[in-house]
């Protein structure tokens, strides 16, 4: 069945909300989250983030630049666009709010008691990055790259949403309002797949490689808050052991989808 590009995005974006909304439920269903259940679930998205990142986005983002036939002009392109999205997310969370309070569960505990508004602000911005992934991977029916990044995006938006419900919680929110706040934050996730198609409807495949190449910086920087952070406070080879366990999981599924023609 083929679908308008509107409807793909709007159904990947909805199953990325829908995952959100999973840990979110979770969070308001059990009495605490422990440390070691998140940071599993962080380094299972972290996994996942990486391996779409180093195998699907880049390798996409430096064809869409020319890089068959421009491959030093189109690595440099790449290199700088990424390092852009690293650098935005890493301002946005050092001086506006947190971008990620699910990226180190040390952090989520630690420093997050409770939910602001710049807090929100800042998660939904970088709700809206995923959604503009997305939008960029959907580009063209059946894309491998879009279904991977899709994936990723929801293994990462799971704890996403068990940590901002959770710091409802600590807020003083009532289970229904803490749910409600973190669905109403991931909904921006939608936000930037409109806008995604909005922009990239209107650009060239270099424009669009070097979107990708952003976002694959902004998913670098998750992945490394993530995973640097909780080998320096806790047990390294619990962490590489579920980031490994991510990054083959997402693979294997992904691999799977495209045997059964489900990605292109």
């Amino acid at each position: 069945m083929h679908l308008t590009p509107m409807t793909l995005v709007l159904l990947r974006t909805t199953i990325a909300m829908a995952a959100a909304l999973v840990g979110a439920l979770a969070a308001v269903s059990v009495r605490q989250v422990t440390h070691e259940r998140l940071c599993t679930m962080i380094s299972l998205a972290a996994g996942a983030l990486l391996g779409v990142t180093a195998f699907e986005i880049v390798p996409e983002s430096w064809r869409l630049l020319g890089g068959s036939g421009r491959a030093l002009g189109a690595t440099g392109e790449l290199a700088v666009a990424a390092a852009g999205g690293y650098l935005a997310f890493y301002l946005l969370g050092k001086f506006v709010a947190h971008i990620c309070p699910a990226c180190s569960a040390t952090h989520s505990e630690n420093f997050f008691s409770s939910v602001n508004l710049l807090m929100m602000i800042s998660i939904g911005i970088h709700s809206v990055v995923d959604g503009l992934g997305i939008a960029a991977g959907s580009q063209g029916q059946g894309s491998k790259v879009g279904v991977f990044i899709l994936l990723a995006v929801s293994y990462h938006k799971v704890p996403e949403g068990l940590a901002l419900a959770t710091l409802g919680r600590g807020s003083g929110y009532s289970r229904a309002k803490a749910f409600t706040v973190a669905g109403l934050v991931e909904l921006t996730t939608q936000v930037g797949g409109f806008l995604g198609l909005l922009l990239l409807g209107r650009v060239g495949a270099a424009s669009q490689g070097a979107i990708l190449a952003a976002v694959a910086g902004s998913f670098l920087y998750l992945v490394l808050h993530a995973l640097l952070g909780e080998m320096v406070k806790h047990e390294e080879a619990s962490v590489v052991k579920y980031m490994l366990l991510g990054f083959g999981s997402l693979m294997l599924l992904a691999w799977g989808l495209e045997h059964l023609g489900l990605a292109g």
